[in-house]
Order: C-alpha cells, then sequence, then structure tokens
C-alpha cells in the first residue's frame, strides 16, 4: 500500500483512539499519547495485512486496547513502585507504614518491592500475573490512601 493512504488513515483516526486511551487511562495525556502513537506505530507496520475493504475501527480499538495493558504493566513495574518506594523511605513513622496492611498483604508488599520474580510470585500466591498486579494495585492504593491521611 501507499504511503499517502497510511497517513490519512493515521489522520483519520488518531484523535479518535487517542480519546479513548485517554479515557482509559483516567485522563493521563501523556500515557494516552504514548499509548495512541504505538497504535499508530502498528497500523503503520501491519497496514498491507489488513483488510482494507472492512471497517478498521474495531482493529484499532483492539491494538489499542492491548497497548493501554501494556503500559499499564509497565507502569506496575517502573513509575508506582519508584514512586512508593521514595515516598515510603521519605515519610517519618513511628511505625512502618505497612502496618496498615493485613499479614498477606504486608508479605506479598515486602517481597514484590524487594524484587521478587514476579511470575513466580504469582505462582506462589495462587494467581495469575494480571490478579498479582490487580492486587498490588490494590495494596498500593491503601497504602497511597494512609500517607495522604497521615499527611494531612
Amino acid at each position: 500500500m501507499a504511503k499517502e493512504p497510511v497517513e490519512y488513515l493515521i489522520k483519520s483516526y488518531y484523535r479518535e483512539i487517542f480519546h479513548y486511551c485517554y479515557n482509559r487511562l483516567y485522563g493521563d495525556f501523556h500515557a494516552a499519547e504514548d499509548c495512541t502513537q504505538e497504535v499508530m506505530l502498528v497500523l503503520y507496520k501491519k497496514v498491507n495485512t489488513l483488510d482494507m475493504s472492512k471497517d478498521i475501527r474495531p482493529w484499532l480499538y483492539s491494538v489499542a486496547d492491548k497497548e493501554i495493558k501494556t503500559y499499564q504493566r509497565k507502569k506496575v513495574d517502573t513509575v508506582d513502585i519508584d514512586t512508593m518506594s521514595e515516598q515510603l523511605s521519605e515519610t517519618p513513622f513511628e511505625h512502618s507504614v505497612l502496618d496498615v496492611l493485613d499479614e498477606e498483604e504486608r508479605q506479598l508488599m515486602e517481597k514484590y518491592l524487594s524484587g521478587a520474580d514476579k511470575r513466580k510470585l504469582a505462582k506462589e500466591k495462587n494467581l495469575t500475573l494480571g490478579a498479582l498486579y490487580t492486587k498490588i494495585s490494590r495494596i498500593k492504593s491503601k497504602i497511597i490512601k494512609y500517607l495522604e491521611k497521615s499527611n494531612n
């Protein structure tokens, strides 16, 4: 396929896919921009294999969903954990902030933050990798709420 139709497709769908990513990523502009660019890159790479007689919108949304999930998985492993570790080390407490967690949550979070292999940890807890990330996200939210309450 010629370059012009690909550029036309990108121009036609960029804004729509960006808004979709933006909403799914809770208003994170930069994350939505990154995911949308990844979707358009996949479109550019696969345009010759797509059936253009059909509407490609559902395919674009499917690719966007995959990119959003990939972004969220990476974000859990890097940005959020780094930020939380910083907050935990900089906040003076008479007791550990992890005391707000029950024993199972505390053990899981300690292993997770210490760099345990995520797949092994999920298997050990009889969880899928996705369920592990969801559980970690909920525990982080609980800690962040505690931190916010303590700082007020």
